[in-house]
């Protein structure tokens, strides 16, 4: 049987599409347990990064050779005169042969006020790498929680904020 460039066209673009489908179902399933989380924890959930995080955090990221830095998955709400930010930060890694984009999730807070300034912001903290990404939300929030409530500097107890 002899395939014609029209089957091979169509065989193709069928396939792309049905991968096309099954990923934004994959991505509205991780929005939507990402969006009851927030309802929990009383904050808010957006998929996109309305408030320039991946710029004010691209100076502060520690991973070594991270390049093209994105922030998705947003959670944000108010802790005592503080923003706080639990992300996902989307990175490319490896300079020379492989690389590879990596997925982690990180939080940190800010001063409500403007007078607080860049100092006042909080050291920005990554969950452990080998937890799957909906868990590394729940992990940085307990830890962050676990410290006392009110404490907007709260570090969480882990030493694994390396890779």
């Amino acid at each position: 049987m002899q395939i014609t460039p029209e089957i091979f066209l169509a065989t193709l673009l069928v396939l792309t599409g049905a991968g096309w489908v099954l990923s934004m179902a994959r991505r509205a399933r991780r929005a939507a347990k990402l969006c009851k989380l927030a309802q929990t924890w009383q904050m808010r959930y957006v998929g996109h990064d309305p408030f320039d995080l991946a710029g004010k955090i691209a100076g502060r990221f520690e991973v070594p050779g991270a390049a093209s830095l994105d922030v998705v998955d947003l959670i944000y709400g108010m802790e005592p005169g503080r923003h706080r930010y639990l992300f996902t930060i989307q990175y490319t890694q490896g300079a020379v042969r492989t690389k590879e984009r990596r997925f982690r999730v990180a939080t940190f807070s800010e001063p409500r006020d403007v007078a607080g300034g860049p100092d006042d912001v909080s050291r920005l903290h990554l969950a452990p790498a080998e937890l799957p990404l909906l868990e590394q939300y729940s992990y940085l929030r307990q830890t962050l929680a676990g410290e006392g409530p009110g404490n907007p500097h709260a570090t969480p107890k882990s030493s694994s904020d390396k890779p």
